[in-house]
């Protein structure tokens, strides 16, 4: 921690020699890291946004460099007491590349949306990304949970392909639970 008041700045400095299977490449590696710690903003009551972000440098004992920042900035606004919207944007810029397969950094840029429900017995949430690179989106995801009482549990799960517009997969799951008992029976449907 930097200790710089009204910014919470953090960094690293981390030296390693490191080799990769099954390419085997060994090389040193020295890593920097300047990050700003997840902050957040209430303009309004029901209403928060939070940002965080890095920049980040790597050096090889060969010579090659790897340069990159990331940052993301989240949208959470309470609709009512129950119903909830979270939007989350991230992008990560890249210059020069790594040696290595396990730091090798790519380019983001990316949206994800999330629409839940909490209820006393019900729960239910509806999920996807847009991927602003390649224009595409990523599945979404639907869950739901009703918990009829302490013992029941009865799960969905969905997933749903929005560039395909097809219905991927379909899981229902039936649990209960009392004492030493633990019975769970579901099935996967693939309309495919």
């Amino acid at each position: 921690d930097l200790g710089i008041p009204y910014l919470p700045l953090q960094s690293q400095l981390v030296w390693g020699h490191y080799g990769e299977r099954p390419s085997l490449i060994t090389k040193n590696r020295v890593y920097g890291q300047l990050s700003l710690r997840p902050k957040t903003w209430q303009p309004l009551k029901r209403t928060s946004l939070t940002n965080q972000g890095d920049v980040n440098g790597a050096a090889y004992s060969d010579g090659e460099r790897q340069t990159w920042t990331y940052g993301r900035v989240s949208l959470t606004q309470r609709l009512t007491d129950q119903l909830q919207f979270n939007a989350t944007y991230r992008r990560r810029d890249v210059w020069g590349e790594s040696p290595f397969r396990f730091d090798a950094q790519r380019p983001l840029q990316d949206v994800s949306l999330r629409l839940s429900y909490t209820g006393e017995k019900w729960t239910a949430s509806a999920n996807t990304s847009y991927d602003l690179l390649k224009r595409s989106f990523g599945s979404l995801m639907l869950h739901s949970n009703l918990r009829p009482n302490e013992n029941w549990h009865l799960n969905l799960y969905a997933r749903y392909d929005i560039n395909q517009r097809a219905l991927l997969q379909v899981v229902p799951m039936v649990e209960y639970k009392k004492d030493e008992i633990d019975l769970a029976f579901g099935f996967r449907y693939q309309p495919a």
